[in-house]
């Protein structure tokens, strides 16, 4: 029996430490894609299923699925 393979996207996100508590994260190449969790642990974990759950609401609603051109990050160094 043959098994269907599934295709594997690396999405892109940015963590960020909240200034009350926890991290929150967003997916740049996906709008609206975004989490929060009190630990780093949980934002890797909700970044996972509101990836996953992104997606296949795009797939029902049979929009297509944008592939992420992540390049690099950058620091920027500016005088304050």
């Amino acid at each position: 029996m043959k098994r269907k393979s599934k295709t594997v996207t690396t999405y892109t996100a940015v963590v960020e430490k909240d200034e009350k508590s926890g991290y929150w994260a967003y997916v740049p190449a996906l709008p609206g894609c975004y989490t929060q969790g009190e630990t780093l642990d949980a934002i890797y974990k909700n970044l996972q299923e509101a990836t996953v759950l992104y997606l296949a609401a795009l797939k029902d609603d049979k929009k297509p699925v944008p592939h992420s051109h992540f390049l690099s990050t950058v620091q920027v160094q500016v005088p304050v």
